[in-house]
């Protein structure tokens, strides 16, 4: 009796979320087309649907046109259920968002991170954002389902923890998960950022149609996430991607990275931006800026763009690292699509064309090598996507 209990039970959870993923696929739809949809018995699917209804995840909007008889009573999903959070750290300009259960942006904050790029001072600041956000849309408040944080390094899955993070003092092995969990009461899931960057393209960007794909971010250091049959793939410790640590030449075996990988220590935005500056003194960039030390990105792409030869050189040299880089992977993976990430966009199709053209020339099979189209905003909606899908499977538990 127990046994076919447990049965019943799952049925009707199966049954349950069926017809909420329906809903929410369809938009809007009547409990008669739900039936015919589902290949469920009418009866089963209204006595589901008035549970749904009572749990406020699904809600009634009216009359849909009718073949004649009765007009039909059209149901659709309520996105405002629950909320999840998102919260992106890949960058100077952290980003965090609330979103409904659609993935929906409902509110959006930039911050920069302390100076000292504390750990504990970032945790801080991401607990006195997520408080303002809240404080501003009371509604959500209470209805919090998970918070996602999206973080450079690999994730401890075990002890729920950052490794391998430079970039942030103190950040390493600080328990994040569990002081953001104690102080907002919700499930915390803890992701590298990269990763995150990859799904939300996958979900909600250009490789919404790719089932093998790759997003490499070069920002202040390098690092890809991997999808993979339409699934992330993170690999045995969860630092599946850190192509950041790929040896792009054997003479960088011997060198010492204070905790980089050679490929970051030699094409990640700041390692792009030293070089240049050795050569401002010989380029356009020498008129617009007093002190090397002010160039940015910008000030490279204006003067690509002017035709400066010693800036395309040292951008050439670095789109090297990146084309070794990427066919490495694609030999590897065998992709069909690569998306490239992070601060390093600015430089538009002067960087990209170069990839394309060195790669090419090595790639066994040839992916299509293009630029993120959510831009800085991947983290966030994939952070929204992995919360999502998170709240979904645990939805009747």
């Amino acid at each position: 009796m127990t046994k076919f209990g447990g049965n019943q039970h799952l049925v009707r959870r199966t049954n349950l979320k069926l017809i909420v993923d329906t809903v929410k696929r369809k938009g809007t739809i009547s409990r008669a087309e739900l039936a015919k949809e589902l290949k469920l018995s009418a009866p089963s699917v209204s006595s589901n649907i008035d549970q749904l209804l009572k749990m406020d995840l699904l809600k009634e909007i009216g009359e849909g046109d009718s073949g004649g008889g009765r007009k039909p009573i059209l149901l659709e999903f309520n996105n405002e259920y629950g909320y999840v959070i998102g919260i992106d750290l890949s960058s100077e300009k952290c980003k965090t968002a609330l979103g409904d259960l659609l993935g929906n942006i409902i509110a959006f904050e930039q911050f920069s991170l302390p100076e000292d790029k504390d750990g504990e001072k970032i945790i801080n600041r991401i607990i006195m954002i997520i408080h303002s956000i809240l404080d501003n849309h009371p509604k959500a408040k209470d209805r919090i389902l998970a918070i996602t944080v999206g973080s450079p390094g690999v994730i401890d899955s075990d002890a729920n923890t950052v490794r391998l993070s430079p970039q942030f003092k103190g950040w390493d092995n600080l328990p994040v998960r569990q002081i953001l969990t104690d102080e907002f009461r919700v499930p915390v899931l803890l992701k590298n950022d990269i990763n995150l960057a990859a799904l939300g393209e996958a979900h909600y960007g250009v490789g919404k149609k790719s089932l093998n794909l790759a997003y490499i971010s070069v920002d202040m250091g390098i690092g890809s996430g991997i999808i993979l049959k339409g699934k992330l793939f993170e690999g045995s410790n969860l630092a599946a991607g850190e192509i950041g640590y790929m040896v792009p030449e054997v003479d960088l075996l011997e060198e010492d990275f204070a905790g980089y990988g050679p490929l970051e220590a030699r094409a990640s935005v700041p390692a792009l931006l030293r070089e240049v500056r050795k050569v401002a003194a010989g380029s356009t960039i020498n008129q617009w800026v007093d002190d090397p030390q002010e160039i940015t990105l910008a000030h490279v792409k204006k003067a690509l763009d002017d035709g400066d030869e010693a800036v395309r050189k040292t951008v050439a040299a670095i789109a090297k690292y990146l084309a070794v880089a990427t066919a490495n992977l694609q030999a590897v993976l065998d992709l069909d699509l690569i998306i490239i990430g992070g601060e390093i966009r600015v430089l538009d199709n002067h960087l990209l064309d170069m990839i394309n053209r060195l790669a090419g020339k090595i790639m066994p099979t040839k992916p299509e090598i293009i630029y993120s189209q959510l831009n800085s905003r991947a983290g966030i909606f994939g952070a929204f996507a992995f919360g999502l899908d998170f709240v979904f499977k645990h939805l009747f538990d």
